[in-house]
């Protein structure tokens, strides 16, 4: 991905997440990436979106 930027040309990528926990720091746990416990996917959660900008720098 990386030797493929441009100079001239951003590239940007996005992912997000589910969580159930509003705190900024939460890491994906083991319980929610391989559960198919009905009960653990009721209630309220936040979803977490990021988006990364990547440009190469022109070299001087």
């Amino acid at each position: 991905m990386f030797n493929n930027l441009q100079t001239n040309k951003p590239l940007w990528r996005a992912n997000w997440y589910l969580y159930k926990d509003p705190e900024l720091f939460s890491p994906l746990s083991e319980e929610f990436s391989h559960t198919t416990n009905k009960e653990f996917f009721e209630g309220d959660f936040w979803v977490r979106v990021e988006r990364q900008t990547l440009m190469r720098l022109p070299e001087y």
